[in-house]
């Protein structure tokens, strides 16, 4: 929560900074009504999610444990390609 709390006010600052003026509004979520530490962790606490992306769950290869052709095939299914996260071994950032 207190790097989160950092985050933030880190972010703010970068925000307020004259060459961001022309491409930045007002700050919507959490607002800035929201200043002290108590404030900005209580938002981040009531905020947080837990988001992931599934990866690499069809595994890509040449080899007899791979479902996936390196041209994103399905092995023994003809027609059938997979072409999202699952072929990627780690998720990108």
């Amino acid at each position: 929560i207190q790097a989160l709390t950092e985050g933030l006010r880190l972010a703010r600052e970068i925000n307020a900074q004259e060459a961001f003026r022309d491409f930045t509004g007002e700050e919507l979520d959490p607002g800035l009504h929201i200043q002290s530490d108590r404030d900005i962790q209580a938002y981040n606490r009531r905020n947080l999610l837990n988001e992931y992306h599934p990866s690499g769950t069809c595994k890509m290869g040449t080899d007899d444990m791979a479902v996936v052709e390196p041209g994103l095939r399905v092995r023994g299914i003809a027609g059938l390609r997979v072409a999202d996260a699952s072929v990627m071994p780690v998720v990108t950032s």
